[in-house]
């Protein structure tokens, strides 16, 4: 979408500081927030994290980004870090040897969404420990490049 066409969307449903009060707001300037993929999987508490953090997001970015933002995925995560102990002259450190990334659904199926693998060349290590962080993950294109985002706190923090 260009800019003028959002700013006329914006101007026509009453939005004259291009600000979104609440995700109705969104709807107004054709962003259809809920028909984003795993939208459906969030449970009511991921729903409401997930539209508190577009709402502040949006209005976060200029107009010229929110026309070229196109919303991909929206999935709450179980990422896991699989690190073998290794040592060296300074001592005992971890280090990663894969990255697994899977989304959980509000009945608590998980499915990959992502795999990272480093260090191919030592396959002789084995995995000693496994970290695990569970957040809400947003996933956007952004003058066509993938990008995406870690929510926290009932969506007011992000990264």
């Amino acid at each position: 979408m260009k800019r003028a066409e959002l700013e006329k969307l914006f101007e026509v449903n009453g939005l004259m500081n291009y600000r979104f009060r609440t995700v109705d707001d969104l709807l107004l300037v054709g962003i259809d927030y809920k028909k984003v993929k795993g939208y459906d999987a969030l449970t009511d508490e991921h729903r409401t994290a997930y539209e508190v953090f577009l709402v502040k997001f949006l209005n976060g970015i200029g107009m010229d980004s929110k026309a070229q933002l196109v919303l991909k995925s929206i999935n709450f995560v179980e990422d896991i870090d699989y690190l073998a102990k290794k040592k060296d002259e300074n001592g005992d450190y971890f280090q990663s040897l894969k990255r697994t990334i899977k989304s959980v659904d509000k009945n608590g199926v998980k499915k990959i969404l992502h795999t990272y693998k480093w260090n191919a060349n030592e396959k002789k290590l084995k995995v000693d420990k496994e970290e695990v962080e569970r957040y809400l993950r947003f996933e956007y294109k952004h003058y066509k490049r993938a990008e995406w985002l870690h929510i926290m706190k009932n969506g007011t923090q992000w990264y």
